[in-house]
């Protein structure tokens, strides 16, 4: 074969796979907005209305519910019944602080990705607030990017009638993005220095041990009764959608963002009342299931409130509790009435763990050897239960914890037995 035959195989081969010689057969490149699928506008499919500032324009829609609506299990006005301080000490404020849920505005932001940063925007502002015998929400929404300027300066504006504000995972999250969008666009920060009651925080002490999770639509299933329509629109799935009405115009699937959005709010109303109840009432705490009365008796003792936290560790004994959970909350018991000069009762409770045999019940053994060789004064009773705990743990499987356990038991047994030979010398 000639190197000219070779070729015009070669050239043959290749027009059959569309290779063309020259420009003519291209055509124009289309301009991209003239391709540009139209369908109806944002104002069509949710209503509101597009408001005008000084910076531009964007759509802003509200709607307003009256107290006694009920979300989930509770009405919103179960939220303005949670005591000033009690909601204070849910947003980890100092003793003595009050949190007026009246003076607070609701703040759930619906984002273009979940990666923070200068290149994520913010699209979405949903704010909820208590005004007269109603709860409102308004949602601010820019219908494309120029429109941020103008939708930053009337949400900056409504946030900034406010003293406190509501969130959830707003401290890490929604706050600081919107903060950044508001410097980019050299408009003043907010909420900086105000209130700030995380949900977030308060629901993990008290549900992260029963529940796998502590999301906000978990939350909704396990603890509040919320159950969301058909309308729901996932989470992960609202910045494509977004995406998408950018490239179209066609705002047909963003009716179910609007949706996702506003029960986001109603949901930290509805959290907000259940956790004030349950923290600030006693009474209503004992409706909670075991597990979480072990988290709130933790949570109670972490903050000081030893009396709550022993009300509520008695109630969950009272309850049918896992294994781990059980020993765990007589153990802590325990040491509250320890730190309290009850070690009597603590002992009592020390005795019945210890007759358990559980590889968990060791402290026991050795705050029993505590209590008799320096309270009761009796070394060979401290000895026995030494002694005790030393068999337990040489049946149990090694690891760094027991080895270290061991050999500071075997050291007490060491000293217990020389002091009793020091004190028979003596006689």
């Amino acid at each position: 074969m000639s190197e000219v035959t070779g070729l015009q195989e070669r050239l043959t081969r290749l027009r059959r796979l569309g290779l063309r010689k020259g420009s003519a057969h291209l055509r124009p490149k289309r301009d991209a907005s003239a391709g540009r699928k139209r369908g109806p506008g944002i104002e069509e499919v949710v209503p509101g209305q597009v408001c005008a500032t000084q910076l531009g324009t964007c759509f802003v829609a509200e709607e307003s519910w009256p107290l006694s609506y009920r979300h989930g299990d509770l009405a919103l006005a179960a939220a303005l019944e949670v005591a000033p301080a009690t909601l204070a000490r849910l947003a980890d404020l100092p003793d003595g602080a009050s949190f007026d849920l009246s003076q607070a505005v609701f703040l759930d932001v619906e984002t273009s990705g979940l990666s923070g940063g200068t290149g994520t925007y913010v699209f979405q502002v949903g704010t909820g607030f208590f005004e007269e015998h109603t709860f409102r929400v308004q949602q601010f929404f820019m219908r494309t990017v120029t429109e941020e300027p103008a939708m930053l300066d009337l949400v900056g504006e409504l946030l900034d009638r406010f003293e406190a504000v509501v969130s959830f995972n707003g401290r890490a999250f929604d706050l600081p993005l919107l903060n950044t969008r508001f410097t980019l666009a050299r408009q003043p920060r907010r909420m900086t220095r105000v209130p700030h009651l995380d949900l977030l925080r308060p629901s993990r002490r008290l549900w992260h041990r029963r529940l796998e999770s502590c999301a906000l639509g978990s939350l909704e299933q396990e603890v509040l009764g919320v159950r969301r329509t058909d309308q729901e629109v996932p989470g992960w799935l609202v910045p494509r959608l977004y995406f998408d009405y950018l490239q179209t115009g066609d705002a047909s699937e963003l009716a179910g963002v609007f949706y996702h959005n506003t029960v986001d709010v109603l949901s930290m109303v509805t959290l907000t009342a259940r956790l004030g109840a349950v923290f600030g009432d006693l009474q209503a705490a004992e409706l909670l299931d075991g597990v979480d009365l072990f988290s709130l008796g933790s949570w109670y003792e972490r903050l000081g409130m030893t009396a709550q936290g022993e009300v509520a560790y008695r109630v969950a004994l009272s309850r049918s509790l896992p294994a781990e959970v059980e020993q765990a909350t007589w153990r802590q018991l325990s040491f509250l009435l320890k730190r309290q000069g009850r070690r009597d009762e603590a002992a009592v409770i020390w005795r019945s763990v210890a007759e358990t045999g559980d590889m968990r019940a060791v402290y026991a053994y050795v705050e029993l050897a505590k209590h008799y060789e320096w309270h009761i004064v009796d070394l060979r009773a401290a000895a026995a239960v030494t002694e005790q705990a030393i068999a337990l743990l040489e049946n149990a499987l090694p690891d760094c914890r027991t080895e270290k356990t061991l050999v500071e038991l075997v050291d007490r047994l060491r000293r217990l037995k020389r002091k009793m030979s020091q004190a028979g010398s003596g006689e």
